[in-house]
């Protein structure tokens, strides 16, 4: 546990915090955790840093959004997001430290560029719907769209824990209410993080200096579970998506410095 400086835990809690409050309510905001611990640690160790906390907050958000959960939404995409967490773990086997950074880093702005097009796509169609309609049905995205976000959300997910705007972009396309959303988003991380447990413990990510770091880090967590608890009756569906482009930004110029 030595030889932190006060920087490093500074941004370990700010990272730490923005895990808890992005579970609850804005998961855009979660982009800026691994950025904060990768500034923090080396990545490979903030990599396990950063799985143990999203864990904490996926337990907190299936707690407090439990009575919202839906099969017909999460069930679809989970076979290919656990192809693209087995490609991740074999990835890592190859790849250096520095190189994971850029590999984050190029992730973040791909995922940027294409979702600032999707969106634009969307508002000239007038096709997005009101932000309290039901769910639409799963076959309106066809094997092939829910192959492609589930494989780059579980890679992204496994190799630098930034595959969630992939897995926003699925669930944008089923036109949900926030509440909705945020629940399915939980429960799909919730998910993918436990089956990260394994392949991460087999590529010795895991110690018990890690496990003390996510313990002490969930001081800071807890605030941020309740700050987001704040936030989500209040948010616009706009607002989230444009936030969700600017942390994907910082995030991604803060690792190529």
């Amino acid at each position: 546990m030595t030889g932190l400086s006060l920087l490093q835990w500074a941004l370990l809690g700010a990272g730490a915090f923005m895990a808890g409050f992005s579970k609850i309510a804005l998961p855009g905001a979660s982009l800026l955790t691994p950025a904060f611990c990768a500034l923090a640690l080396d990545a490979r160790q903030s990599t396990a840093v950063v799985l143990g906390l999203f864990i904490l907050g996926d337990i907190f958000a299936i707690s407090y959004y439990r009575h919202a959960f839906s099969r017909r939404i999460v069930a679809p995409v989970m076979p290919s997001l656990i192809l693209g967490l087995i490609l991740g773990g074999a990835f890592l086997y190859f790849v250096t430290d520095s190189g994971l950074r850029i590999l984050i880093a190029l992730i973040l702005l791909a995922m940027t560029a294409y979702s600032i097009w999707d969106r634009r796509k969307k508002k000239k169609g007038n096709a997005r719907a009101a932000s309290g309609r039901t769910v639409k049905q799963i076959g309106q995205m066809g094997p092939g769209g829910r192959l492609l976000y589930g494989v780059l959300g579980g890679f992204g997910t496994m190799t630098a824990n930034v595959g969630g705007p992939f897995v926003y972009l699925y669930l944008f396309r089923m036109d949900l209410s926030v509440k909705d959303f945020l629940s399915a988003n939980a429960w799909i991380f919730f998910f993918c993080n436990l089956l990260k447990l394994p392949v991460s413990a087999g590529l010795d990510l895991f110690s018990l200096d890690t496990l003390e770091k996510v313990a002490l880090l969930a001081v800071f967590l807890v605030p941020g579970v309740g700050a987001g608890i704040l936030l989500v009756k209040k948010i616009s569906r706009e607002l989230f998506e444009w936030i969700v482009y600017l942390f994907t930004v910082i995030s991604a110029l803060s690792l190529l410095r």
